[in-house]
C-alpha cells in the first residue's frame, strides 16, 4: 500500500470517526446511538461482503465500492444516477475525478472476477451475468450488491428503508 492510499484510508477513518462523534453530541433526540451502531453495522456489513467476494482491499476501487454501496442503501434512487450524481459525490469524498472513480471501480470489479471467490460471486449475482463480458457493469454491481445486504439487513431487523 502506496503512502497516498494508506493515507486516504487514514483520512475515511478520521471522516467516519467525526461523523460518529458528531451524531453522540448532537443533541438531536432522533440520532440515537442505535443510528450511530446501525451506521456502523452497515460499514461491517459491506466491509464483510466484499471481503468474501475476494476484491483485494489494496485496489482503489475496493473504497470506492464500499462508499457507493453504503451510499446506494442508504438512498436507492443513487442507483438511476451512477455518472451524475454517485461517482463525483465519491470523487469529491476522496479528493479525485469522477472518471477515476468509474475506473477504478471496473477494474476492481474484473479482478475480482478473474480472482475472486467464484461460489459467492455467483451466488449474488447469479445469471444476471453476460456471458460475453463475464461481469456485470459497475451499475449492475453496485445495485446488485446494495440490495442484497439491504435485504439482509432488513431481515435481521438492523435496517429499515
Amino acid at each position: 500500500m502506496t503512502r497516498e492510499e494508506l493515507f486516504e484510508e487514514l483520512v475515511a477513518v478520521f471522516q467516519r470517526a467525526n461523523k460518529l462523534m458528531a451524531l453522540i453530541m448532537s443533541e438531536d433526540p432522533t440520532n440515537d446511538v442505535t443510528e450511530i451502531t446501525k451506521s456502523v453495522k452497515l460499514e461491517e456489513i459491506v466491509t464483510k461482503y466484499l471481503k468474501d467476494m475476494g476484491i483485494p482491499a489494496k485496489l482503489k476501487g475496493y473504497s470506492y465500492i464500499r462508499t457507493a454501496i453504503m451510499m446506494t442503501i442508504q438512498n436507492p434512487e443513487l442507483v438511476s444516477a451512477v455518472t451524475k450524481r454517485l461517482y463525483p459525490e465519491i470523487a469529491v469524498q476522496y479528493k479525485t475525478a469522477s472518471n477515476r472513480v468509474e475506473r477504478a471501480i471496473r477494474h476492481a470489479i474484473e479482478v475480482t472476477f478473474q480472482r475472486g471467490n467464484s461460489e459467492f460471486l455467483y451466488g449474488i449475482f447469479g445469471n444476471t451475468i453476460s456471458d460475453v463480458k463475464g461481469k456485470p457493469t459497475n451499475s449492475e454491481f453496485i445495485a446488485l450488491l446494495a440490495d442484497e445486504i439491504r435485504l439482509e439487513m432488513k431481515k435481521n431487523n438492523l435496517f429499515t428503508v
